[in-house]
């Protein structure tokens, strides 16, 4: 009996020693990453790029200043959509797109998915984002870095979606003259057009909420 516990003792060292090896090597890949980051410098935003972005901070202010009492949430986000992309793609002429791209691909880079989000978190209180290897005598420019990618992320969400909601809309228009041909040959009253319905339908589960 005593050879099995042997090979039962044997075989938890040996774990145990896989685990540390383990360990050990992930430590030293997050320090390599660390440090690959580190060795990244984030560009500068010239005044240009800076009038830009805080174009999307004006553009989504205008958005809710016209915000009307009950109005729906996707009426109001619609409207913040169009205006901040209307803003973002004005900002963007000429090189200054290429410049606030190249500064947000650098951020990510340097202080990556994680650090990003934390500048997301950041920035609407005026704190720095915190970046290793950083002094106490850079906070200015930490809280400039973090307004800068909370500015450029919107900017491009934004005009991601309201490029995606015009899409859908475009679609919505030919799938509502297919039907209304198909409604006129059968003989069939036009139907309400799609927004309309919308609209009733969130403003009854409104009501019934």
């Amino acid at each position: 009996m005593a050879r099995p516990s042997a090979r039962v003792v044997i075989g938890s060292l040996e774990d145990a020693a896989g685990h540390r090896a383990r360990a050990a090597e992930a430590w030293a890949a997050a320090v390599r990453a660390q440090r690959a980051r580190d060795a990244v410098e984030v560009p500068g935003l010239s005044p240009a790029a800076w009038r830009a972005l805080e174009g999307v901070a004006r553009a989504r202010g205008a958005a809710e200043r016209r915000k009307r009492p009950g109005e729906d949430w996707h009426t109001a986000e619609a409207r913040r959509d169009a205006l901040v992309t209307a803003a973002w793609q004005r900002g963007r002429r000429g090189r200054v797109g290429e410049e606030i791209d190249r500064f947000l691909s650098r951020a990510l880079d340097r202080l990556g998915e994680e650090g990003m989000r934390a500048a997301l978190r950041a920035a609407p209180g005026g704190h720095p984002v915190e970046v290793p290897g950083t002094k106490p005598e850079q906070r200015a420019d930490l809280v400039r870095l973090a307004r800068g990618i909370a500015l450029g992320r919107e900017g491009r969400t934004r005009h991601e979606a309201h490029r995606w909601r015009m899409a859908e809309r475009g679609r919505e228009c030919v799938a509502e003259r297919e039907r209304a041909a198909s409604r006129q040959r059968l003989g069939l009253p036009p139907e309400k057009p799609r927004r309309e319905q919308q609209h009733q339908q969130r403003q009854g589960r409104g009501m019934r909420m």
